[in-house]
């Protein structure tokens, strides 16, 4: 077996564990309860914001947060909502990508906003006072990208 060969077998065996816990997921979810699922929707939410608010984290765990979040719609939703009691339209590549970017998007502005308030109540060291400047700075950055994600998504 060439090396290409068992990265190969390497990769699909991961494949099959990721698939696995996928529909181990799904299969937590209620299939035909709209109700509830949308209970789940706003309880995955309310997990999202709360830990980013409340918690104290770890770097592994915020990246499971930043990324997990449209994962775990994704599962709870399918491809296929276009039944009745369902609060989303079907997803492509786009659009998810999309969602990812205004969601880190928006914890941008929101880190920056924090900041400010921190600054205006004189509870910032200069050290990261000169580091939340340039996050604002940085933040302009992503402020002239949404005038491109506005212009090439009609917002």
């Amino acid at each position: 077996m060439t090396k290409k060969d068992q990265e190969q077998t390497i990769i699909d065996l991961l494949n099959g564990i990721i698939q696995e816990e996928d529909k181990r997921v799904s299969a937590s979810y209620p299939q035909n309860d709209a109700f509830i699922k949308k209970i789940i929707l706003f309880e995955l939410i309310r997990s999202f914001d709360s830990f980013f608010v409340f918690s104290k984290k770890n770097e592994d765990i915020v990246y499971y947060y930043e990324f997990g979040l449209n994962r775990a719609l994704g599962l709870l939703y399918g491809k296929h909502t276009k039944e009745a009691g369902y609060p989303f339209g079907p997803s492509d590549k786009r659009s998810w990508d999309y969602a990812n970017s205004i969601i880190q998007h928006c914890g941008r502005i929101e880190f920056c906003r924090r900041i400010i308030e921190f600054i205006k109540a004189d509870k910032v060291s200069p050290l990261l006072y000169v580091s939340a400047l340039m996050r604002l700075f940085t933040l302009l950055f992503f402020i002239s990208f949404s005038i491109f994600l506005r212009v090439n998504w009609a917002i």
